[in-house]
């Protein structure tokens, strides 16, 4: 079996997404604010799906780059898109991948973005619902899951958001499904292992593991957990 290709860095994926961004010749290209109402309302000088890669390609422009973007409501729409019918899978995916950039690269867009609803759905279940999507959207969803776990206060209102009923059968799954890329599977395995690890939240609410072991997917729980060790 070959070894799972080794992850790109932050330059590569820049440089990667400067290919599209060089390539296109559109005014706004620069302009993040046109740019963020492109891919908000879908309409403009660009389609949604080109706003996206724009931005996404913004994000890899440093600490300039990515607050200007989190400043222009792009978290918002991202968490909207994901949880929007009339999406394409693309546009998820490009909403997905531009908040793991954000995210990864700084812990306050982590909260930014577990704070963030679609009407009346959290970030949280958002998220997990994208988990029965198109490979392309969990790709980037469950490796954002990970990364928000990661961080001690997005671990927080994640645990509150899932109200004491943590989906290890749908995170076994994910480890169990074999069309996956390796990066999925990783992501799924770090994911349990951060919500397992008993990390105590101020407010009184116990451990991810205590929560399992009082629910009825106590035997998920394990098995995820086996998986992942």
């Amino acid at each position: 079996m070959a070894a799972p290709a080794s992850k790109p860095s932050e330059e590569e994926l820049r440089l990667q997404h400067a290919v599209y961004y060089n390539n296109n010749t559109s005014s706004i290209k620069d302009d993040v604010v046109q740019l963020a109402s492109c891919w908000k309302t879908s309409h403009g000088p660009l389609t949604k799906q080109e706003a996206g890669l724009l931005l996404w390609y913004h994000c890899y422009r440093g600490e300039d780059g990515r607050t200007e973007i989190a400043g222009a409501g792009v978290i918002n729409t991202c968490i909207a898109t994901l949880d929007s019918q009339e999406a394409t899978p693309a546009e998820k995916s490009i909403a997905a991948g531009m908040l793991l950039t954000l995210c990864t690269a700084d812990p306050k867009h982590k909260e930014a973005a577990v704070r963030a609803k679609a009407g009346p759905n959290t970030c949280c279940q958002v998220l997990h619902g994208c988990l029965s999507k198109p490979e392309a959207v969990t790709r980037h969803v469950m490796p954002l899951l990970a990364s928000l776990a990661a961080s001690p206060p997005s671990l927080s209102m994640m645990l509150k958001a899932l109200q004491g009923a943590v989906p290890w059968s749908t995170y076994s799954r994910m480890l169990e499904v074999s069309n996956k890329d390796h990066a999925t599977t990783i992501a799924a395995a770090d994911l349990i292992r951060l919500l397992a690890t008993g990390v105590r939240i101020s407010d009184g609410i116990r451990t991810p593991i205590d929560i399992a072991a009082v629910t009825c997917e106590q035997q998920h729980a394990k098995k995820a957990l086996k998986h992942a060790k």
